[in-house]
């Protein structure tokens, strides 16, 4: 009896300073009913003991298999009052506490399944790409599509903030995306989506208005505030409308802009002139199919760019060097006698990012 009194002591101890009995109701019930077991169990043993061989741990067993109704019968009352004051009290109540917790079970998993649906429940995982804004379940959706084609990210999973629609439409279900209900332009909800600890975040722009580049400088802000206050690095990367708009994106401090202004009359031109030159243009813009275009920041300052593609051409992966970024500029097919500065980046057609890394390694070794 010590046992048990110690065992409810506890009990009480851990309703009083960590359960909220309303947030807790599962673990409350399954508590009562492991007390019910053991107060029942330890009466049984007290009356039953004398008159049959069982142990305590029988005891216990029994009322567990009284309470769940199985009944297997390998130990059963003979006392009168092991039959009628203390088995039935235990099948009676056991039953309701064990359909109740059926219930509740059963309510939480339906609660939780809908809250995940509506965005209503915060992100506990991390490393993942967060999506700002809803223009268009199809333009999410080849989004998300053409980030599953990148190696380092197709297991990346993916966070969706809008308020524009209730719940995920049943398309995006496949892709294991979660939802998040709110603005992107509320801190509150940035850190429900645990912005802190993502991988990166990308703002789409909302329509085609001129509003939606004041409400992505909005987000921009708000992300660069949010890593200097919580001193935080957060990769973001911006769509705009209006390529007039990128200087005010700009002082949002962000990591990349996208302006799709002009794009299509651009590649109607190039077409225009080069027939099936979109075609080229649509592989290298794609992570689905062929090379890729990689911009990397390189540690081979003061070489000619004609040393690296020499070396490249020799190298065993395919890679061509085409160009050189520098400060904001790109320069492609740049002039044979152009000389790598610390912090260029090369504009490179890879395969993939470690085949590059493994070039670099093999110029160092070899030069």
């Amino acid at each position: 009896m010590r046992i048990l009194m110690s065992i409810i002591r506890l009990i009480k101890l851990i309703f009083k300073n960590y359960l909220h009995p309303q947030s807790n109701s599962i673990l409350i019930v399954f508590l009562i009913a492991l007390i019910l077991n053991i107060v029942t169990g330890s009466l049984f043993y007290y009356f039953e003991s004398s008159v049959q061989d069982i142990t305590y741990i029988d005891s216990i067993w029994w009322s567990m298999v009284t309470m769940t109704t199985v009944g297997y019968g390998d130990f059963f009352p003979k006392t009168i009052i092991g039959r009628f004051l203390i088995t039935y009290p235990t099948m009676v109540i056991g039953i309701g506490l064990i359909g109740y917790l059926i219930g509740v079970v059963a309510e939480s998993i339906i609660d939780f399944a809908a809250r995940k649906r509506k965005g209503l429940m915060e992100i506990t995982f991390s490393d993942h790409i967060i999506i700002c804004n809803y223009p268009s379940e199809e333009k999410v959706l080849n989004l998300i599509k053409e980030l599953k084609f990148v190696p380092e990210l197709k297991n990346k999973r993916i966070v969706l903030i809008t308020e524009v629609i209730d719940q995920l439409p049943e398309s995006f279900k496949n892709d294991k995306i979660r939802f998040i209900k709110g603005v992107p332009t509320d801190e509150v909800t940035l850190l429900k989506a645990n912005i802190l600890n993502c991988n990166g975040v990308i703002i789409l722009s909302e329509s085609n208005n001129y509003i939606a580049d004041d409400r992505s400088y909005t987000i921009g802000s708000l992300i660069e505030i949010m890593e200097k206050n919580f001193k935080t690095p957060i990769k973001t990367i911006t769509e705009i409308i209006r390529e007039r708009n990128k200087p005010l994106i700009e002082k949002a401090e962000v990591d990349g802009i996208v302006s799709t202004e002009g794009i299509s009359g651009q590649l109607i031109v190039q077409e225009f002139v080069n027939p099936g030159i979109n075609g080229v243009l649509k592989q290298l813009m794609t992570n689905s199919i062929g090379s890729q275009l990689y911009l990397y920041e390189t540690d081979l300052g003061g070489y000619k760019i004609t040393d690296l593609q020499l070396k490249a051409i020799k190298y065993d992966k395919d890679i061509q060097i085409i160009g050189v970024s520098r400060e904001g500029k790109d320069i492609l097919n740049p002039k044979k006698g152009f000389i790598l500065q610390e912090k260029d980046k090369l504009i490179i057609i890879a395969e993939s990012r470690k085949d590059i890394v493994d070039l670099e390694k093999l110029f160092d070794t070899t030069s």
